[in-house]
């Protein structure tokens, strides 16, 4: 994705640099396979989206329609894939294990880590009850997953 997005940020810079954010030095984040990309307004995400398509295509990649979703803070934007076809909205989106809404909502966010914290308390029920390691050893594995899962989407 890094070789990726620098061909694009070679042949698309000035584009880039107009759509961004103000204080924000970049379009994209990055992580494995997961992309998120980030715009002012809905020319620059779709001359943005569509580079990425373009690069894609060199390397023999392409979007996955179904996974591609657009979170628009300012009304409701038409974003296209090259064939034309528009990009789904949604109210949220889960990206690298967190939330991203419309709206800064923590309490969503906290509701959102207290239910999958529960689900892992009650995955381990059986364990809980009847192995036979000590109280810190039960605490690391009740973290273990945690720290894997999310961890900096504090």
């Amino acid at each position: 994705m890094t070789v990726l997005f620098h061909g694009i940020g070679i042949k698309h810079s000035r584009n880039l640099i107009d759509s961004r954010l103000d204080h924000v030095r970049f379009n994209e984040v990055l992580y494995a396979d997961d992309t998120l990309l980030v715009s002012r307004n809905t020319t620059g995400m779709n001359k943005l989206r569509h580079a990425v398509e373009e690069e894609s295509a060199y390397y023999g990649l392409t979007l996955n329609h179904d996974k591609c979703n657009v979170l628009a803070m300012n009304g409701r934007t038409i974003i296209r894939f090259r064939d034309g076809s528009q990009m789904r909205h949604a109210d949220e989106v889960t990206y690298l294990g967190g939330v991203l809404t419309k709206q800064v909502n923590i309490a969503s966010k906290i509701s959102s880590r207290i239910a999958s914290a529960m689900a892992t308390w009650k995955s381990l029920d059986i364990f809980w009850k009847e192995a036979q390691c000590s109280l810190r050893n039960k605490i690391l594995i009740y973290i273990m997953p945690s720290l894997n899962q999310n961890f900096f989407m504090l």
